[in-house]
C-alpha cells in the first residue's frame, strides 16, 4: 500500500476576524477630542470681495433700479448699525431703506435704490456680509470668491410662471420661488449659488420685472409667523392676568362649596338611614 502524500494546505484553518465587543474609549472622550478650531483663512476678505464685484458688469449701466431683499430682524439691525453708510459710500447707491419691524414676524424688507450695476453689486455684498460674517461666527463654512453657497432672498413682483420661465436654463445652484404671504403676484425668490450666477439671475429680474403695486413697503403685508390668538398669549397684560386670577379663584370657591354641600347631604342621608 503506497503512502499518499497529504497536502497540509487542506488542513489549514482560516483565521477568524475577531472584533472586540467593547471599544476602548477614554472616560474623558469630550476632553480628548479637541473642538474644531475656526479657520481664519477660509473666508475671503472684504476688500477682495469688493474688488471682485467691481468686475461684474451688465450693459444697462445707467438705468435706475430698485431691488427689495428680505433679511431677518437681527441681520437688518447689524446692517443698520454697522454697514448702512459704508454700503452707500462704497457702492454709490442712492439709498438703502429698511422696513419697520413687524409684530410677530422677523422679516425685514431692505430696499436698494441706484444704478443697475451698483444695486446688483450691493445686493451681492450684503449676501456676503450675511452669509460669511454675520451667520458664520465660528467660520466653520468656507466662503471664497468662487464658493457656491452664497444665498439671498429677493422680492419679485410678477407672475409665478414668468419667474420660473425666466430662470429656466440659469446656472444657479438652487432656486425656490413662492408667493410672499398674502401679497398676490409678489414672490419671494431664494437663490443660492456663486457670485457670477447670482449676478446674472438678479440682472434678469431687474431687466424684466419692476415694482409697480409693491413699490412702497407699506403696501406689502408681512404675515406673522404665529396666529393673532397665539400672539395674545405670548405677552399677556396685567389686566388679563388679574381677570384670569379672579376666574380661577371663583372656580376654586365653587368647587369647595359643591363638595361641602354634597358631603352634608351624604351625612344627612346616613343619619336618616340609622
Amino acid at each position: 500500500m503506497s503512502a499518499r502524500k497529504i497536502d497540509n494546505r487542506q488542513f489549514r484553518k482560516r483565521t477568524k476576524n475577531i472584533f472586540p465587543t467593547e471599544a476602548c474609549y477614554s472616560e474623558n472622550l469630550v476632553e480628548d477630542t479637541p473642538p474644531r478650531q475656526p479657520d481664519v483663512n477660509n473666508v475671503v476678505e472684504r476688500y477682495k470681495v469688493r474688488h471682485y464685484l467691481d468686475r461684474l458688469e451688465h450693459p444697462a449701466q445707467v438705468m435706475s433700479s430698485c431691488l427689495k431683499m428680505i433679511l431677518c430682524d437681527s441681520e437688518a439691525m447689524i446692517l443698520i448699525e454697522r454697514e448702512e453708510d459704508a454700503l452707500k459710500r462704497e457702492f454709490g447707491i442712492s439709498s438703502v431703506s429698511f422696513s419697520d419691524a413687524a409684530h410677530s414676524s422677523v422679516d425685514r424688507i431692505v430696499t436698494l435704490y441706484g444704478s443697475f450695476n451698483n444695486v446688483l453689486r450691493c445686493a451681492l455684498f450684503i449676501a456676503y456680509l450675511v452669509c460669511a460674517e454675520t451667520n458664520n461666527l465660528f467660520r466653520n463654512e468656507p466662503y471664497t470668491l468662487k464658493s457656491q453657497n452664497y444665498s439671498l432672498s429677493v422680492l419679485i413682483e410678477g407672475k409665478h410662471e414668468s419667474i420660473w420661465h425666466l430662470l429656466k436654463g440659469e446656472s444657479v445652484k438652487s432656486v425656490d420661488a413662492s408667493v410672499y404671504g398674502r401679497n398676490s403676484n409678489l414672490h419671494l425668490v431664494k437663490l443660492c449659488s456663486d457670485f457670477v450666477s447670482l449676478f446674472k439671475s438678479l440682472a434678469l429680474f431687474l431687466s424684466n420685472f419692476t415694482y409697480k403695486r409693491y413699490y412702497n413697503d407699506d403696501v406689502i403685508e408681512i404675515t406673522p409667523f404665529i396666529t393673532i390668538h397665539d400672539g395674545d398669549f405670548l405677552n399677556p397684560d396685567k389686566k388679563s392676568k388679574d381677570e384670569k386670577g379672579e376666574v380661577d379663584e371663583e372656580d376654586v370657591m365653587t368647587f369647595i362649596s359643591r363638595n361641602l354641600q354634597s358631603r352634608g347631604l351624604q351625612e344627612s342621608c346616613e343619619r336618616r338611614g340609622d
